[in-house]
């Protein structure tokens, strides 16, 4: 596991966070669900399979799983929720739902916590423009965890420095001092524009494609053009995607 992957564990491993997270996705940002009622889980999943002759164990491990329960309507319901970090693209990973990404959110003010803040500043990191408007819309206040700050320097080498002892740091002065260092504008060296754009439509396109061969019983096909980067050209061409 990489270090952007442990640090953002860690981060999503606190209940305000996840619960944060999951009231997005599943309730538009109302707090239905309570980080107060979420309860650690063994995040190991084990499944045995037998042929009638031998047994075979399978075991996946998510990199969060916690339980919870829900009142709706004077029900209660128990789920378990899992969350899967994911820093880089895997193509072997066939048929996956990109559920919450910096890029698919529209509104970052339907997250309750920081999580927000660390979501938006990933978003716009590559845009120093709209990095300045963030401190102009926050007027000068602007105050994140000594672990969102490892989180965003990880993640986007933010290069932020939390004074010993202390738990919190100044966003504002910590962001004016990146742009005055040149840190937001040339903060990866010969990054072309729309790297990000690019990048996340390419993920979406390549998951249509072998999505689209899946359903279609091509496997052979996905699995060639999941490794070869060519072949997987020639099936965009092939499919019209």
């Amino acid at each position: 596991m990489s270090l952007a992957d442990d640090v953002t564990k860690k981060y999503m491993q606190d209940n305000a966070h996840f619960a944060d997270l999951f009231n997005y996705y599943i309730y538009d940002g109302k707090p239905v669900i309570n980080p107060d009622n979420l309860i650690d889980k063994d995040p190991t999943e084990l499944c045995i399979l037998s042929n009638g002759k031998k047994a075979f164990s399978k075991q996946k491990i998510r990199d969060i799983l916690k339980s919870c329960s829900i009142k709706t309507d004077g029900h209660t319901v128990f789920v378990l929720m899992g969350i899967e970090n994911q820093s880089d693209i895997h193509y072997a990973m066939t048929i996956k739902n990109l559920l919450v990404t910096p890029e698919n959110i529209s509104d970052f003010r339907k997250l309750n916590t920081e999580l927000g803040d660390m979501l938006e500043s990933i978003k716009r990191c590559d845009d120093s423009e709209m990095f300045k408007n963030m401190i102009a819309e926050r007027n000068g206040h602007w105050i994140i965890s000594r672990e969102g700050a490892d989180l965003l320097n990880v993640l986007i080498n933010a290069k932020i420095t939390v004074p010993d002892g202390e738990r919190t740091v100044d966003m504002c002065v910590a962001t004016k001092a990146l742009i005055e260092q040149g840190k937001v504008e040339g903060r990866a060296e010969g990054r072309s524009e729309g790297r990000v754009e690019g990048r996340s439509e390419g993920e979406e396109r390549s998951a249509k494609l072998f999505k689209t061969l899946y359903d279609n019983g091509q496997l052979d096909d996905m699995k060639k053009a999941m490794s070869d980067p060519n072949y997987r050209n020639i099936m965009f061409e092939k499919l019209g995607l």
